[in-house]
């Protein structure tokens, strides 16, 4: 029984780690388009200036990149605590002499790779528009 749960939970785990990382990357790349779209009028003005679109590009890669930096800190606390939150919810089964806690970790390296998600995803998204 206790095998079952352990898989069903790792297989739960799986799933939303996958889906957590890939909402981001498609949350980023939409926000950058939009704001390159939403941006044509200033691009026509700086390159008008006489920036070129290699000056206007790198605006957008460093916006992007900031972008993505915010992004990550905000989503490093709030991982965080939504983590620890997870970690105090209590399973109890009947027939079990104690509550089994959901199983969670707080490992930095999961920290360390969404925030090279998120920053090559907001450079790439800041340099394809």
């Amino acid at each position: 029984m206790a095998n079952t749960i352990t898989t069903v939970f790792s297989t739960g785990r799986k799933a939303l780690t996958s889906e957590a990382e890939s909402m981001p990357l498609n949350s980023i790349i939409n926000i950058i388009s939009i704001i390159t779209h939403e941006k044509s009028r200033d691009i026509a003005i700086l390159k008008s200036l006489g920036f070129t679109a290699s000056d206007v590009q790198q605006i957008f890669v460093a916006e992007g990149l900031a972008i993505g930096v915010v992004g990550s800190l905000i989503g490093w606390f709030t991982g965080y605590a939504l983590t620890r939150l997870l970690g105090q919810f209590t399973i109890n089964l009947p027939g079990a002499s104690e509550p089994i806690y959901l199983p969670v970790v707080v490992d930095p390296v999961h920290y360390l790779i969404a925030s090279a998600f998120a920053l090559l995803s907001a450079g790439v998204a800041g340099y394809l528009p």
